[in-house]
């Protein structure tokens, strides 16, 4: 099965764009094409910058711990974020399909530096 690097996995509020206020289960994943330091300037998570730290796990782990989480992921929105989801490409398609497969929601945010995969 296909491994993701994974930083953080929580459930929380949405608090920006359209969807602000919004229940969302969060997937920060590890690495960024951007040199650690060196990154966007507007990056909030430097932290999960480097692809030498996060947590590898198979994709199976990352989609039962968010059909847990507070019990109520079906009910809401995914959000994959980072780092950079993009660096992971084709492990994230493997983590979106999977999501798709329950019925949740899924957004993608990205830095828009790397060209947006036609899966």
């Amino acid at each position: 099965m296909t491994k993701i690097l994974v930083n953080e996995l929580f459930y929380s509020i949405q608090g920006e764009g359209v969807y602000a206020g919004v229940p969302t289960t969060f997937i920060r994943l590890q690495g960024c094409n951007f040199l650690p330091g060196l990154g966007c300037k507007w990056c909030d998570t430097m932290y999960a910058q480097g692809s030498s730290e996060g947590t590898e796990m198979e994709i199976g782990d990352v989609l039962n711990q968010c059909t847990k989480l507070e019990g109520r992921t079906y009910k809401h929105w995914v959000c994959i974020t980072g780092g950079e989801p993009l660096f992971q490409p084709d492990a994230l398609h493997e983590l979106v399909k999977g999501l798709k497969r329950y019925g949740l929601r899924v957004e993608v945010e990205t830095n828009g530096s790397l060209e947006k995969p036609y899966w």
